[in-house]
This record gives C-alpha cells, sequence and structure tokens, in this order.
C-alpha cells in the first residue's frame, strides 16, 4: 500500500467540533458512557472517527473531539486495527517475504523416517542413509 499523507482537519472543521463538543470530552468509555472530563486549552486532540489510514475523510462528520486519556485508548485501539489491515493487505497482495519451513516440520521438504533415511517429501527420492561409517571400510 502505497504511503499517503495524513490529512488534518481545517480551521473552521476544528472550530464546528469544538463548539458542538460544548467544552465536554466526545469520547466513550468502554461501558457505553461518555466520558465527563472537560476539555482545557492544549489538552484535548481533533480525532478522526474512522482512521485516516482507513479512508476517514476530514470533515466534520468524521472529527471527535477527545480528552488525552481517551484520545490513548483510542490510538490503542486503532493501531491494532491498522496493524492487521496491514497483514490482510500484505498477505493478499503476497508482499511478505517467503517464510522458512521449520526444519522436520510438515512443511519441510525433506522427511527423516524412523528408519534413520532422509527422503524428499514430494518424490520420496532418498536423501541419505544413516550414518554409520564401518572402519573395515577404509
Amino acid at each position: 500500500m502505497a504511503a499517503r499523507q495524513r490529512t488534518n482537519f481545517r480551521p473552521d472543521v476544528r472550530k464546528a467540533a469544538r463548539d458542538r463538543a460544548a467544552g465536554k470530552c466526545e469520547g466513550v468509555m468502554p461501558t457505553g458512557l461518555r466520558c465527563e472530563a472537560v476539555l482545557v486549552a492544549g489538552f484535548y486532540i481533533f480525532d478522526h472517527v474512522l482512521p485516516d489510514y482507513l479512508g476517514g475523510r476530514a470533515d466534520l462528520d468524521n472529527c471527535q473531539v477527545l480528552c488525552k486519556d481517551c484520545d490513548r485508548a483510542k490510538t490503542a485501539a486503532d493501531q491494532s486495527t491498522i496493524a492487521d489491515t496491514r497483514r490482510a493487505f500484505d498477505a493478499h497482495h503476497r508482499l511478505r517475504s517467503p517464510r522458512k519451513p521449520m526444519a522436520g516440520g510438515r512443511y519441510d521438504r525433506v522427511r527423516k523416517g524412523f528408519d534413520g533415511i532422509t527422503r524428499d517429501r514430494v518424490t520420496g527420492v532418498v536423501k541419505s542413509r544413516p550414518g554409520s561409517i564401518d572402519v573395515r571400510d577404509l
């Protein structure tokens, strides 16, 4: 996904959102109740309801005024959602580097049997024999 520039709210949108908030935080607690914090100059944030990375626009409908505590909690939740979205995008478009299979695991190409012989898992061709050396052959 190409990196795109973060869109900030215009001053008129910020003013309208601050007026709508009427001096109170617009955050919603996990219990479903609205946060009771009073907005103090310098201690509130204009936040995207739907994160900018996920397509949220910089308009009044997508703007909310949050106290620092509510913003911290919402940002943590947004970051995990964004990370999940990035992982899904990368997996869908095969952008991740291929993983090496764990040695001896079921996705490893080589399989070692109970008899000590190592075989190719797909073709069954013998790769190596048990590692015993007879001293008389030297």
